[in-house]
């Protein structure tokens, strides 16, 4: 017969991440990360608004528009480029981090399945502004 532990450890392999590396007990049961606050990670909260890359986006537009040489306005764009590339990058380690040091994976689990679900491409150049933002103010 399995002791709760080894179902604990069954439970958070199947919905969650599983357990982390030295963790000595189980995580909480799934209604109790569900009712848990959830966990956010200091890279998480150092990212900036979704309402500060706009307000970086419009300003570097609204620079190339003005721009008086063609290749003034291509310095703009590749500055805008690099710029959307590197909070990608930054965004995409922080959400490593939040996985690798959850508490709550099942809960973890399911906010990047709904974030997945209703996600835009970082590909597609248009959005690309905006599918780097996470988190409102």
């Amino acid at each position: 017969m399995e002791n709760k532990d080894t179902a604990q450890y069954i439970v958070s392999q199947r919905f969650g991440f599983g357990p982390r590396v030295g963790d000595a007990k189980p995580e909480p049961s799934l209604n109790d990360q569900l009712k848990a606050q959830p966990y956010t990670h200091k890279a998480i909260s150092s990212l900036p608004s979704t309402d500060e890359m706009l307000a970086h986006f419009g300003d570097l537009s609204r620079r190339r528009k003005a721009a008086k040489s063609a290749e003034e306005k291509k310095q703009f764009t590749k500055a805008n480029n690099a710029f959307f590339q590197e909070n990608f990058r930054t965004l995409v380690h922080a959400r490593n981090l939040q996985t690798l040091h959850t508490p709550l994976s099942f809960q973890e689990r399911l906010i990047q399945f709904w974030s997945n679900h209703f996600a835009t491409s970082a590909d597609t150049r248009r959005v690309r502004p905006i599918a780097s933002g996470l988190k409102m103010k």
